[in-house]
């Protein structure tokens, strides 16, 4: 090869890019020689096109990265505000099941209150809806709605998309009717009326209803229940034990347990009352009492068994010691009605 020859290569090279050199090298080299240049240059051109493919699965592969973080993030927002709906629904129904006589914007503020804090946002966007419109099983002045709509923020997907990214839960938390064991109904009014220093005690879980209202005018008397004292309407209390489960005005009106049910037969026997009404215990039997009048001063036990009572007869209380029992007190032994207090 002459000197003018490779310095024609070496100026060739320095002007042209290496695959123009490439090429140049194939035309001026002999066969043998410009086989060896072209696996060279196939590598040179190999290492190029790796790069450029390299560089676009990076893109790639950041970009699923990035979709990644904001996905996983909006899934763990939306957890996080469902939890907080279901709080605030929960609360709202509290409310109604506390407070009978609640307004609208009562429940509402029960409801924001515990969906605001827990979603992170205002409570305007703690939409409550009570009664629930609509038809279905969960619908009506039992059951409230709370919606919550919370904009997510976005890390990566911004660069990308402009529009809303939010999530949006809901949750319907209502009353289920859980019939209460009534042992005292007053199914019309004026209701349950207590008057001197009448007591009512009903022992285990019984409850007392008045669909009316339940007034009391005498300042000595006692209503104690094992279960819950409810009424329609209002309720005067006179310092009486608190029941375990509360003192209710408001409430539902209590069906007629009766509604429907087939009647006793009316006994055969027909009674008449007992001259016994003022000793300590008088003992009566069950039967058919027609237009009687008792008048009950001290104990009156009744024996087991089916007492039927037209509508003339009446039964009333002397004094506050009136005692209408089927147990008899300890301290009598006898006569005996049913198993005595034990």
């Amino acid at each position: 090869m002459s000197a003018s020859l490779a310095t024609l290569y070496t100026e060739t090279a320095s002007r042209h890019s290496r695959r123009a050199w490439c090429r140049l090298h194939r035309m001026q080299k002999t066969p043998m020689e410009s086989g060896k240049m072209d696996k060279r240059c196939d590598r040179q051109s190999l290492r190029g096109q790796v790069m450029i493919l390299f560089a676009a699965g990076a893109l790639v592969l950041i970009g699923v990265v990035a979709l990644a973080v904001d996905v996983g993030f909006l899934l763990a927002e939306r957890r996080q505000n469902q939890a907080a709906v279901d709080s605030a629904a929960l609360s709202a129904a509290k409310t109604i099941l506390d407070r009978p006589l609640a307004t609208f914007s009562e429940v509402q503020t029960a409801g924001r209150i515990y969906g605001a804090p827990n979603a992170g946002v205002g409570q305007t966007d703690v939409i409550v809806e009570w009664p629930v419109t609509g038809s279905g099983p969960r619908t009506g002045d039992k059951f409230v709605r709370v919606t919550i709509t919370k904009n997510v923020q976005k890390y990566f997907l911004g660069a990308i998309y402009g529009g809303n990214w939010q999530v949006t839960n809901t949750a319907v938390a209502g009353l289920d009717s859980v019939p209460k064991p009534y042992a005292l109904v007053a199914l019309n009014c004026p209701g349950i009326e207590l008057n001197g220093g009448i007591k009512i005690n009903i022992a285990g879980e019984g409850s007392a209803i008045s669909n009316c209202n339940i007034t009391n005018s005498g300042a000595s008397s006692i209503f104690s229940v094992g279960g819950a004292i409810d009424a329609v309407g209002a309720i005067a209390e006179n310092s009486w034990p608190i029941p375990p489960d509360g003192i209710n005005e408001g409430e539902a009106a209590a069906s007629d347990p009766l509604a429907g049910a087939t009647p006793p037969p009316v006994p055969a026997t027909s009674r008449a009352v007992p001259t016994c009404l003022s000793d300590d215990v008088c003992v009566i039997e069950p039967g058919r009492y027609t237009s009687k009048s008792f008048t009950v001063k001290n104990t009156v036990c009744m024996k087991p068994g089916l007492y039927y009572l037209d509508g003339n007869t009446t039964i009333s209380f002397q004094n506050t010691n009136s005692t209408l029992t089927n147990k008899v007190p300890h301290s009598f032994s006898s006569p005996q009605c049913s198993s005595p207090v034990g």
